[in-house]
């Protein structure tokens, strides 16, 4: 009876906080749990098809009578699968050798990893096997594909892949949810609040103090008619209740017949008040579960964004760097001593390894879009450093670089580490389009034209070029026209987006055997007038 008594004597807006608050506490907590769950699942599906692919095709191919026999050939050609998927810890061959295995190729520099039962099952059964491991509170994935032939069965494919990824992105998503939390409370709060305070109870207290004056037997009050919606109409009925009151006050002594008659007509009115002022209240009612129901679709449709792009973002970002890192560890491990050119490129190095580090923190430490800081950039200077950088690669793959540099190039307001990424990507890919080597051309200029003025950096090749028909999806993710050990169809997803969030624009122009060329154009910086730049000056 006393909690009862409590609620009773409580407030409207107070009972509805203590309704709506916990509700919306117990949905976002509900529905962030579900979300990550969902996601994590997703991300491990996906590593287990991949992997399996990934087993499979190799399975496949080393099962051809063209398969390459010498373990260091395969060795090399399975580190670079590994290399080139982030997810793969290692990948092991073995031959049936008698009734046992032995193990013929492995891309680990470790051989702890013992065979086990599961390999052999693989091979007696004679399908792939997929099996999950556990180990150091990491979770891990191995697929083993028997390698068959027409004698039989004569080994096995192990790959071994991690999803310590997946358990990232639901810890993200645990982040979010927890702050999101008293976000929405203190949103929801401040919502609650303005209704009842600014729309509400401001105008039932006026209404309050009119009836109140009213009862001390100032009939001539009015209550006012701020807005014509629910409090507007009992207002107005409140009003005219007056009016008829104050007549039949004059009229009351010579007019009591009539008075009884109103007073019917005056409960029939109140009754019809209250109806709808019921029906106002269920129609109110309506509102706010529709828009509680709104915000709850477009908080989860947010997370997914955000958690699909994130989770694509990480995996591309992993891979550029370390190819760039593998390179130059590849002409460290040639020199027989440490020399100037060396400790150059052990800057180059640690240079890449910050980008991936500073990228790694930033991701973990963000959930939503940000403007990265920016200012002002020099793309001569940048492209310059990134040909320096890339000198050895382009070497090794039989590449000329022509360059043609506009000397009164202007500077843009932009990222440097972001454009660097875009342009890295745009020169590794007319590498890969031209496996037997070739020619890149690098120019830079400006552009005027009824939009305004342009800086353009063109990057065009003379290698295989792109169909016509794959042009329109070439800047999708995960769309790509390499093959599986090249590439993850993300570089010129995410370069695309870089370039959309400077304000740029890019072109691509390619056909069949043509090469191709990629033309990106940043609108030119707006000087400041004279008098504006005098200003800034004196400050």
């Amino acid at each position: 009876m006393n909690l009862r008594r409590f609620f009773q004597t409580r407030s409207i807006s107070f009972r509805l906080y203590l309704i709506i608050i916990p509700t919306t506490i117990v949905a976002i907590s509900l529905l962030g749990y579900m979300d990550g769950r969902v996601a994590k699942r997703m991300l491990d599906s996906l590593v287990e098809e991949s992997s399996q692919g990934i087993a499979t095709q190799l399975a496949d191919e080393l099962s051809r009578k063209d398969a390459p026999t010498n373990p260091e050939s395969v060795r090399n050609w399975l580190g670079e699968l590994v290399e080139s998927n982030f997810y793969i810890l290692r990948i092991d061959v073995y031959h049936v050798s008698g009734s046992g295995l032995t193990r013929f190729v492995t891309t680990s520099t470790s051989q702890a990893q013992p065979m086990t039962v599961d390999e052999m099952a693989a091979i007696r059964e004679s399908k792939p096997k997929v099996v999950p491991q556990f180990q150091e509170r990491e979770r891990f994935l191995k697929v083993i594909a028997p390698i068959k032939s027409s004698a039989g069965t004569t080994g096995c494919v192990t790959v071994t892949a991690t999803l310590k990824q997946s358990d990232l992105v639901s810890e993200v998503h645990d982040r979010i949810t927890l702050y999101m939390v008293p976000i929405a409370i203190l949103i929801l709060t401040l919502v609650l609040y303005f209704l009842f305070t600014k729309e509400v109870t401001q105008r039932i207290g006026r209404l309050i103090h009119v009836i109140a004056q009213a009862r001390g037997g100032n009939l001539g009050k009015r209550a006012p008619v701020d807005r014509q919606d629910e409090l507007g109409v009992i207002a107005e009925r409140y009003n005219e209740m007056m009016e008829e009151i104050e007549r039949a006050s004059l009229e009351r002594d010579r007019l009591l017949e009539e008075l009884k008659n109103f007073n019917i007509q005056l409960q029939e009115k109140i009754r019809d008040a209250t109806t709808e002022l019921s029906n106002a209240n269920e129609q109110l009612r309506q509102v706010n579960q529709d828009l509680v129901e709104t915000q709850r679709r477009l908080t989860q449709s947010e997370r997914a964004a955000v958690a699909g792009q994130m989770a694509a973002t990480f995996a591309h970002e992993i891979g550029s760097p370390l190819s760039a890192i593998s390179t130059h560890l590849d002409l460290m491990s040639e020199d027989t001593a440490v020399s100037p050119d060396s400790r150059h490129r052990l800057k180059l190095i640690q240079e890449q390894v910050n980008r991936i580090t500073g990228f790694v923190e930033e991701l973990l430490s963000e959930t939503k879009l940000s403007a990265a800081a920016r200012g002002r950039v020099q793309l001569n200077r940048l492209l310059q450093q990134l040909l320096v950088f890339l000198e050895q690669h382009l070497e090794r793959n039989h590449v000329e670089v022509e360059s043609c540099f506009s000397p009164d190039l202007p500077e843009i307001e932009a990222n440097a580490q972001q454009l660097q990424q875009v342009f890295l990507n745009l020169l590794n890919n007319a590498c890969d389009a031209m496996p037997g080597g070739g020619t890149v051309r690098v120019e830079t200029a400006t552009l005027e034209d009824p939009g305004g003025r342009f800086v353009v950096v063109s990057i065009a090749d003379n290698g295989i070029g792109i169909p016509e028909e794959k042009q329109e999806r070439i800047f999708e993710p995960f769309f790509t026209t390499k093959d599986l050990r090249r590439g993850t169809g993300l570089g010129l997803s995410i370069a695309a987006k870089i370039i959309r969030q400077h304000g740029g624009t890019i072109e691509l122009k390619s056909a069949t055997g043509k090469g191709a060329q990629f033309t990106v154009r940043f609108r030119e910086p707006v000087p400041l007038p004279e008098i504006a730049q005098e200003a800034l000056a004196e400050r």
